[in-house]
C-alpha cells in the first residue's frame, strides 16, 4: 500500500504487544494471546506467534471479525511452522 511504512508500523505494534503483555500480567490474566485494536477505519489485530515472531493484520472495515478471529486460530500452527522453516 502507498505511503505506508511497514518497518514503522511493525515497531508501534511491537510496543503495542508488549503494553498487553504487561497489562495482562498485572491484572494477573497470564500472556496476551491476541490484541485486537478497533479503529473508526478498521481492525488492527496482533497475535503472538513465537518468541520471536508475531501476525499483525490490518484491516479496512470491521465486518467478519469473528471469522477473522478463526481464521487467524486456525492456520497458527501452519503459521509457525513457517517461521521455524526460514
Amino acid at each position: 500500500h502507498h505511503g505506508v511504512d511497514a518497518e514503522a508500523i511493525c515497531a508501534v505494534a511491537a510496543n503495542g504487544l508488549a503494553l498487553a503483555e504487561s497489562l495482562g500480567r498485572e491484572v494477573k490474566k497470564g500472556e496476551a494471546v491476541q490484541t485486537l485494536l478497533q479503529y473508526e477505519q478498521g481492525l488492527v489485530l496482533i497475535e503472538h506467534l513465537s518468541p520471536d515472531a508475531m501476525l499483525l493484520l490490518l484491516t479496512n472495515g470491521q465486518q467478519q471479525l469473528g471469522r477473522l478471529r478463526f481464521l487467524v486460530r486456525k492456520h497458527q500452527a501452519a503459521l509457525v511452522a513457517a517461521l521455524d522453516a526460514i
